[in-house]
């Protein structure tokens, strides 16, 4: 099941971060980050790649696959 949407906003909220901040992370704005939070639009392979990286987490795991709360201890 693709769940990238609520695994991006758990990421996000675990680790303290508004939109904002993780907008400026990757290059890119809260609006977008917004989008992506309430599946209005889908990221590109590098913008997703670049979220993983960003929170220590997998491109398999960032769009749905294993336990929620599996990269949890990790999250900076």
């Amino acid at each position: 099941m693709y769940d990238f949407s609520n695994r991006l906003k758990h990421l996000r909220e675990i680790g303290g971060l508004s939109q904002l901040d993780v907008a400026n992370k990757i290059g890119s704005t809260k609006s977008t980050i917004s989008r992506y939070e309430n599946n209005l639009m889908t990221p590109t392979l590098d913008v997703a790649f670049n979220l993983a990286k960003t929170f220590s987490v997998t491109l398999d795991w960032l769009a749905g696959y294993g336990e929620l709360n599996q990269f949890d201890d990790n999250i900076p």
